[in-house]
């Protein structure tokens, strides 16, 4: 890493845009010639997604929320009543951005480029990933073991998909046929 930081997480759509986070704040993108330094400073970024339309986001410790949507730079957006970390990134098919982290803290658009709304899922579950699934739905892994269909973040209670049936840090989904999800480690595969 240029910046002597830990990278946390890396996203990108093809080799020639790669985007990775890190401790203090680290923020940098390989165009597959040149590794940049787009931010550094402030707290550890611990999530990165991409979307085709060329939008960015990138979430962190004390609710941070950084969003590129590929015209203009990298904005910082403050989030209102949120201090949680935030663990896990990704957009929508739709583009539309969807974070989460401690204490069921869930941020999301209700349309694309718009106001970022904040809620707390029910019984404050740690949500430490957020994929979509083989079937394109909004797959929520929590840390109990529980997987959410968080399609329409902004609907009522959100409806199980699976669960996995012990504490688990990031999820895969496997196989077409059946609706599974297993925990990302190499126990278990």
């Amino acid at each position: 890493c240029p910046t002597g930081r830990d990278l946390l997480a890396v996203s990108g759509l093809w080799a020639g845009d790669l985007y990775a986070v890190g401790t203090e704040g680290v923020l940098l993108r390989d165009d597959g010639r040149t590794v940049t330094l787009l931010r550094q400073g402030g707290p550890t970024l611990r999530a990165v997604a991409t979307h085709r339309s060329g939008r960015v986001a990138a979430v962190g410790d004390d609710c941070t929320l950084l969003l590129a949507d590929g015209v203009s730079g990298i904005r910082t957006i403050e989030v209102e009543g949120c201090d949680e970390r935030l663990r896990s990134v990704a957009f929508l098919p739709g583009g539309k951005l969807i974070a989460g982290g401690r204490a069921g803290t869930l941020l999301y658009e209700v349309t694309r480029g718009g106001a970022i709304r904040h809620r707390v899922l029910p019984g404050e579950p740690y949500l430490r990933s957020l994929d979509l699934d083989p079937w394109g739905r909004m797959a929520a892994g929590l840390g109990d073991g529980l997987v959410l269909d968080l399609s329409e973040p902004d609907g009522a209670e959100p409806p199980a998909l699976a669960e996995v049936g012990e504490e688990t840090y990031r999820y895969a989904h496997v196989g077409f046929l059946t609706d599974r999800a297993i925990p990302d480690d190499t126990r278990h595969i």
